[in-house]
């Protein structure tokens, strides 16, 4: 088997949006590229689009606010199929409502719609004609109650979802009793909240009202009750990789991957930093990775419960059969393991690059996954975790999870976890399904040592991000419970080449493992 150098991985955000060839992509798309691809070259078609679009917002917001009636708009079908192309503004703007009362109708908390999807439209078939708002009207805001009366004050890290959840109740039902048009709160701010938690006077009816969304499934049904934290695992080094030159720092003990010894040292530390486990990223029944498996699960004391990230997929040569059988094998020959990560009692696999997977008569990866699974887990018998952004993937997965949080073109993307989250809860709302969210904490990265070496990586610009003596860390891992995810994924324990890792290192000693335990106590302790 290859050696770390040709196993190691790479993303270029796979959930990165792009147009189909020979189509005008939206604006939402367009912008979605500025920002993440670093590949997307902007043509001048594609400015113009976005300028003329930014002005014809500009002007219908001043007409609003000038006083001016809105111009009559056709006639707005409900529901909605949405198109491609579609935004919620575009949508709302051609009906004649706002992007806040369909996100209301449809139970979304956040912007994202995709092809397909069907979305009631607030006032019927017909767009009535936008309301006047004049410079001096009022805004009408809830007056702080008592707390004897079901009232609830914002604290640090707080969102909308998890105060409902906190009382039992929904968030388009606190957004309706405080007069909220967004999900946007702060710190302080008085709510009133009804449910088991609060007696708020009862919400205003809605267009919602007459069409029942399902109810979101609370964070310890998802897990059973659970709240767990496992790492991303690598089992591929050997002691010669250590002397290459491609990482940034080096282990405090240089070892190969193999040897009981480091899977113990390995499991030892993971708990002393608070995991429930690994994810072991595996390629195949019989080779390296499988071996490493093996060799996690039989060492791994009571409580400490691995899955694997599942790779053959992305292996040179890979075909649908392939696939099938080795995730036949895999839930067969570890699936009731007594250490393999199960929630609900049922066996979790995490998967990664999900675009890699081998189409063989279908029309996109999505199917392609589709197919696949009806072939090896037609009772949904397993939990499947999708990487990426695409909500779409949840009608075939179980959750999603997001491996790269930051990128060379846009730093910081972590902070975006909320908005990530909120595709999965409006997924989850709009089809009664239960759907996982797993948030993703990143102690730092740096692959510039390793860029360009003959791996399974998709070539991207490498890049290096500060770990700010643990700052970085805290603010994604701030970032991922502000989504308040049903689990967290550390990416990584040992992710060398990427520069990923919190194993302890000759820098930095164990300072990441003792963040890691800090950020595991308070992830369990809410």
């Amino acid at each position: 088997m290859a050696r770390s150098s040709s196993l190691a991985r790479w993303r270029s955000s796979s959930s990165t949006p792009k147009s189909k060839t020979g189509s005008r992509a939206s604006l939402t798309d367009l912008l979605s590229l500025r920002l993440c691809s670093p590949l997307y070259n902007e043509s001048e078609g594609d400015r113009i689009m976005i300028r003329l679009t930014r002005i014809a917002t500009a002007l219908f917001i001043i007409a609003l606010c000038a006083g001016q009636a809105a111009p009559t708009l056709a006639a707005c079908a409900s529901p909605h199929t949405v198109q491609r192309g579609d935004t919620l503004y575009r949508i709302a703007l051609n009906c004649g409502t706002t992007v806040a009362a369909i996100q209301s109708a449809n139970g979304l908390s956040g912007t994202t719609i995709f092809v397909g999807q069907q979305l009631i439209i607030p006032g019927g078939g017909a767009a009535p004609a936008a309301p006047t708002i004049t410079g001096n009207t009022p805004v009408s805001t809830p007056a702080p109650a008592s707390a004897s009366s079901g009232t609830y004050t914002v604290q640090s890290g707080d969102t909308l979802y998890r105060i409902a959840v906190k009382f039992g109740t929904t968030v388009d039902a606190i957004k309706r009793a405080n007069g909220l048009t967004s999900n946007t709160i702060r710190v302080g701010q008085v709510l009133i909240v009804s449910g088991s938690g609060g007696g708020a006077a009862p919400a205003a009816p809605t267009a919602s009202a007459a069409v029942s969304a399902p109810a979101a499934a609370s964070s310890a049904s998802r897990t059973g009750g659970e709240k767990l934290i496992i790492a991303n695992y690598f089992p591929w080094y050997d002691e010669g990789f250590w002397g290459q030159g491609a990482t940034w720092d080096l282990p405090t003990v240089q070892y190969n991957s193999d040897h009981t010894e480091t899977i113990q040292r390995h499991i030892g530390w993971a708990q002393q930093a608070g995991l429930d486990g690994f994810a072991v990223h595996w390629f195949q029944q019989g080779n390296r990775t499988d071996t490493n498996l093996s060799n996690v699960l039989s060492n791994s004391p009571g409580g400490f419960r691995s899955t694997v990230t599942f790779l053959t997929h992305i292996l040179p040569g890979a075909n649908r059969q392939m696939v099938v059988d080795n995730l036949r094998y895999l839930i067969g020959a570890y699936g009731q393991h007594s250490n393999f990560l199960r929630i609900n009692g049922k066996p979790v696999i995490f998967f990664a690059d999900m675009q890699r997977v081998p189409l063989e008569g279908t029309s996109s990866a999505v199917e392609a996954w589709r197919s696949i699974r009806a072939d090896v887990d037609p009772g949904n018998g397993a939990m499947w975790i999708a990487e990426g952004l695409d909500p779409s993937y949840l009608s075939v997965f179980d959750g999603l999870y997001v491996y790269k949080i930051d990128h060379a073109c846009c730093p910081g993307s972590y902070a975006k976890a909320p908005t990530w989250a909120g595709w999965t809860r409006s997924w989850e709302k709009k089809t009664g399904q239960t759907k996982l969210w797993v948030g993703t904490i990143m102690p730092g990265w740096d692959d510039t040592r390793s860029a360009g070496r003959p791996d399974l990586r998709v070539p991207s610009a490498a890049f290096a991000r500060d770990r700010q003596g643990g700052s970085y860390y805290q603010a994604t891992f701030n970032a991922a419970i502000g989504a308040s995810p049903d689990m967290i994924i550390v990416h990584s324990f040992n992710e060398w080449i990427e520069g990923s890792e919190i194993e302890p290192g000759t820098t930095y000693g164990d300072l990441y493992l003792t963040l890691t335990a800090q950020f595991a106590s308070q992830f369990k302790g809410r």
